[in-house]
């Protein structure tokens, strides 16, 4: 018979109820849900494994998590491993922190060389208009339909984004990304990650830094933009603007419907195309 515990958990101001169940194949589910405002903040801590956090119309987070066990791992480990990785919610209607907590899993990692964390997949539904703070390492990650100050520092994963808007900060080393319809004040740095970009608009001034990686960029047309761009020589660049680039050696500078709002691109060995729609 699977073992499950219910219990009630006061959340600073908001009542939550988590529930904690058992799998088969060594996996552990954990669903909370948590009251919290449009225009607050949702700090997300989490490695291996896969997030899916897209926005709703509800004033509270819907959280479910699946932790399982790393493929590979004999039962006696993979269950232990299981047990000691938790989900950890803290915080109040105005501000809410969910962490995947290994740190119970340490000392099994320092005295064992093949010791693994576990994966841990979320499905996670918030409001719309929220600031998000989400630090993601080793993940395949799905991004859908917010707005406000979305701070991103992903390491070794793998993003899609859709329909995100405000003042973005995305800083990205060793992976991919699969964006569209992305508006607001855009700051990207990327460091050896494949990037495609599509229906990208900028509404205030922004600026994309890119090493050893490669950037697909499709603006939207319409918009009045102004672009510099300083490129080391060992950098591939093409263009399909319908503007015209006044290039040196180390870079160019073009317009948009007349100018607008800056745009600075920095591109060293990398592989850089510019394109609108």
């Amino acid at each position: 018979m699977p073992l499950t515990c219910r219990i009630l958990i006061v959340v600073g101001l908001g009542l939550a109820t988590a529930t904690i169940g058992r799998a088969q194949n060594e996996d552990k589910t954990f669903e909370e849900v948590v009251a919290l405002q449009p225009g607050s903040l949702l700090t997300l801590e989490t490695g291996q494994g896969s997030v899916r956090l897209i926005s709703w119309d509800e004033p509270n987070v819907d959280i479910r998590a699946r932790i399982e066990a790393p493929p590979g791992m004999d039962a006696d480990d993979a269950r232990r491993s299981v047990d000691a990785t938790s989900i950890e919610v803290r915080g109040s209607r105005r501000s809410m922190r969910i962490r995947s907590n290994y740190r119970q899993t340490v000392s099994q990692e320092d005295d064992d060389d093949s010791w693994r964390p576990p994966l841990v997949h979320y499905e996670i539904r918030a409001p719309r208009q929220l600031d998000l703070d989400l630090t993601i390492d080793q993940n395949d990650t799905t991004l859908e339909g917010f707005e406000g100050r979305l701070l991103l520092d992903f390491d070794r994963s793998r993003l899609q984004g859709r329909n995100l808007d405000g003042t973005i900060t995305l800083a990205f080393d060793r992976g991919s990304i699969d964006a569209s319809d992305l508006s607001g004040s855009i700051v990207l740095h990327l460091d050896r990650t494949t990037a495609a970009l599509r229906d990208i608009r900028f509404d205030a001034d922004s600026e994309i830094r890119i090493d050893r990686g490669e950037l697909d960029l499709v603006l939207v047309g319409t918009q009045s933009l102004t672009i510099d761009a300083q490129m080391t020589r060992r950098t591939e660049f093409s263009s399909d603007l319908a503007v015209p680039l006044q290039t040196s050696d180390r870079g160019f500078h073009a317009t948009m419907n007349g100018g607008g709002v800056a745009l600075r691109i920095d591109a060293d060995r990398s592989v850089l195309r510019l394109r609108a729609n």
